[in-house]
C-alpha cells in the first residue's frame, strides 16, 4: 500500500495525520501504540507490513515531538479527532486550532 507522507510542523499537521490514519486508513489507534501491533479485525492478520508500520511510527514520533515541544497533550488531540470522525460528517471543518 502506498502511504501518504507527512511533515509535522503544527497542530494542524498532527490533526491531519490522525484524520488520515483514522478515516482514510480506517485504523482506530492510540498514539502510545505501535502500528506493528495493528491487526485486521476480520482476518486477524497484520494491517501493515513492517516497512509501512515503521513509516507510520516515524510520523507518530514526529507528532509526539511536536506536541511535547508545544505543551500539547497528544492523547487529547487524538481523542478530539476520534470524536469528530465518529460524531460529525466533516472533521476537517471542526478541529480547534
Amino acid at each position: 500500500m502506498k502511504l501518504k507522507d507527512f511533515t509535522i510542523n503544527s497542530k494542524q499537521d498532527v490533526v491531519d495525520f490522525f484524520i488520515y490514519v483514522m478515516r482514510d486508513l480506517k485504523v482506530n489507534f492510540h498514539p502510545d501504540d505501535t502500528f506493528h501491533s495493528t491487526i485486521n479485525a476480520d482476518t486477524k492478520e497484520d494491517t501493515f507490513t513492517p516497512e509501512e508500520a515503521d513509516h507510520l511510527d516515524a510520523i507518530v514520533n514526529e507528532c509526539w515531538t511536536y506536541c511535547q515541544a508545544n505543551n500539547l497533550d497528544i492523547c487529547n488531540v487524538a481523542n478530539e479527532v476520534f470524536r469528530m470522525i465518529y460524531y460529525t460528517r466533516n472533521p476537517q471543518n471542526n478541529v480547534k486550532h
